[in-house]
């Protein structure tokens, strides 16, 4: 109760506070017992649940009714819909938010489908007569524009939108580099990050309570109103195929709250020792409940220092910080999205840019089918196929192996895991596989192979995982087990082995890999050289012919704009994308796709939430970069 009535002195619902996007300050509401609204609609997106919701509180808060609703609008993703796993796991998280609705408050989640949430949500104002629409906001390019969007949608309509943070412990604006001359800059190294965010003064928040209750809505007037069942996310095959996924994963809220609890009773006090063994059950296994939002990242940080709070210092330190910066890595992917919301796409360091990558479609399908004839590398692949879900380990010697064995593109790894993981996330797909392509300043270098012999040996030392995945090699000898080609012929007819046959041969020998990307680092290298002349630059070229300070221009297909003045404020709209140069801030944009610009040597990275800008989520993405520090610290185990 005392958790209920901090989180209402802290609601503030102005209009002016609800159309700014990029103000961290959590309103002020009504006096205790008024309602200020009749009714407001709470969009679900991922944010699943009823606990830890702050859009859903503070809607209960200063709502006479509240509607909950779910638009389902893949074809918005663009080029990242869901997968078929994925949208298996979404069919049966909505289905679990529906019934705890239903349980806890007697209202229903009233589902829709579209193609765009906006043409959506402006219907459902209409019908619903509602005066406010309240969301959680995300991080990922795609849901910042289209969040931008909505809430120029109804500023222009005069209508509150407001959105909450329910998705990271700290704004990604919150945790910046500030230098002595007042200015403040992004971090791109996550050791400085983690330790700018641990040290900040004020704790992250505490989950915020479920609404103590929901008046509901006692007939829908849209007849639009579907059940989770009617948005048909999964084809009648598909949900034939997907149902092996029942026997190893428990989706909703309860599953979210199980799997919590046993990995704190279990699996915490050894974390530090075995996160990285693949062959036992040593992660939490929480990251697609966190992904769907049946849980909150802050109510998985509140659970874990709470049942660590009688520990030692010294097994805190261990194994408790362990886990702690496991949140931090994913804190750290939606940093770097908001900060740069290229990084699904393109490499944050820009030479990297410049790798002749192999379009090989042979090699891509041996590996994503896992038949590269390496066992751990095939052992992971043949995991996500069964379950869904690859070992975090796995998911980095395979990225690994990809980028730099068989040097394909990391981008089509990135496709690939998001297509057929449960657990599917944007940001946190993009940062892993910048790390293990070497495309981050704090990574490793790109000519780095990984050893997959001292891999095997420190993390799958007795073959168990490849068994029971690869179950082709099961009576190899452990010695033999990672290795098979280089078993005598003999112990291959025993163990009922032809090479070639029952299991593939090697796709590409690591000499021959290591010689060819060592190649591609000398382009890499020449490269850098040409495009980074300064290191203390940044990791990003300047333009090659920098613009005046008075003027910035804009190509925009074969038409240009010409904004005169660092003061003036002028916008150009083509086609739906709107371009904009603010009062005293000089922006030098970059339109990537087709689009060609000419940019300054300051760049300033993309904060649609801080200065209102709008784009369209198609292939000409707006992108606005600063001007950054270069650090060389590794940083181990990102994935």
């Amino acid at each position: 109760m005392e958790a209920a009535t901090s989180n209402k002195t802290q609601l503030q619902l102005s209009e002016s506070a609800g159309v700014e996007v990029g103000n961290n300050t959590v309103p002020e509401v009504a006096p205790e017992g008024s309602k200020i609204y009749k009714r407001i609609l709470v969009w679900f997106r991922r944010d699943l649940r009823i606990h830890d919701n702050p859009a859903l509180l503070a809607a209960s808060v200063v709502a006479e009714q509240v509607v909950p609703v779910y638009i389902y609008a893949p074809e918005e993703e663009g080029q990242f819909q869901p997968g078929r796993c994925s949208r298996w796991w979404l069919s049966c998280s909505l289905k679990s938010l529906d019934a705890s609705l239903r349980k806890e408050y007697n209202t229903t989640l009233a589902c829709y489908r579209g193609v765009e949430s906006k043409e959506v949500l402006e219907h459902l104002v209409r019908e619903y007569k509602a005066d406010a629409v309240f969301f959680n906001h995300f991080y990922d390019p795609i849901s910042m524009v289209r969040d931008n969007e909505v809430k120029g949608v109804f500023r222009m309509k005069h209508i509150l939108c407001q959105s909450f943070n329910g998705d990271t412990l700290r704004e990604p604006w919150d945790v910046v580099d500030r230098k002595d001359d007042g200015s403040a800059l992004p971090f791109t190294c996550f050791d400085k990050f983690w330790e700018a965010h641990q040290s900040l003064p004020q704790p992250p928040p505490i989950p915020a309570p479920a609404p103590l209750q929901l008046s509901p809505v006692m007939e829908h007037p849209s007849e639009r109103a579907m059940s989770v069942d009617d948005l048909h996310i999964m084809s009648p095959q598909e949900e034939a195929s997907n149902a092996q996924l029942e026997v190893y994963w428990n989706p909703g809220r309860q599953g979210a709250m199980s799997q919590l609890e046993a990995f704190v009773e279990k699996k915490l006090s050894e974390f530090s020792d075995n996160k990285a063994k693949t062959d036992r059950m040593s992660t939490s296994k929480l990251s697609p409940h966190l992904h769907f939002g049946e849980i909150g990242v802050r109510e998985v940080r509140h659970a874990i220092m709470e049942a660590t709070a009688s520990w030692s210092v010294e097994e805190r330190a261990e194994h408790l910080q362990s886990f702690y910066k496991q949140l931090g890595f994913r804190e750290y992917s939606r940093y770097l999205s908001f900060h740069f919301p290229f990084t699904h796409e393109r490499s944050m360091l820009e030479h990297l840019r410049a790798v002749p990558w192999r379009y090989d479609q042979t090699l891509f399908k041996a590996w994503r089918t896992g038949n590269t004839g390496y066992p751990i590398i095939d052992a992971g692949m043949r995991e996500i196929w069964s379950t869904g879900w690859m070992h975090n380990r796995c998911r980095v010697v395979c990225a690994s192996f990809l980028v730099k064995n068989l040097l394909l593109p990391w981008q089509w790894g990135l496709k690939h895991f998001w297509d057929a993981l449960l657990d599917a996330d944007l940001e946190c797909d993009a940062l892993g596989w910048q790390y293990c392509a070497g495309c981050l300043s704090d990574g490793h270098e790109f000519a780095m192979v990984m050893n997959l012999e001292e891999e095997v040996k420190k993390f799958d030392p007795k073959g168990a995982y490849v068994r029971r995945w690869l179950p082709v090699l099961a009576r190899l000898p452990t010695q033999y087990i990672h290795a098979p080609w280089t078993a005598p012929l003999q112990v291959l007819e025993d163990a009922g082995i032809e090479l070639g046959e029952d299991y593939p041969l090697p796709v590409v020998h690591h000499d021959e890999a290591q010689r060819t990307l060592s190649k591609a680092a000398d382009v890499v290298a020449q490269a850098e050289v040409q495009s980074s002349p300064d290191k203390s630059a940044g990791p990003y070229r300047p333009a090659t012919v920098p613009l005046p300070e008075s003027s910035s221009i804009v190509w925009v297909g074969k038409e240009k704009v010409e904004n005169h003045g660092a003061s003036s404020i002028a916008s150009f709209n083509k086609a739906g994308r709107v371009i904009q140069q603010h009062n005293g801030i000089r922006d030098d944009m970059m339109l990537l796709g087709s689009c060609e610009v000419s940019s300054g040597a300051d760049q300033i990275e993309m904060k649609c939430n801080q200065y209102g800008c709008s784009t369209s989520s198609d292939n000409n993405r707006l992108i606005r970069k600063r001007k950054q520090s270069y650090d060389d610290t590794s940083t181990d185990g990102l994935c």
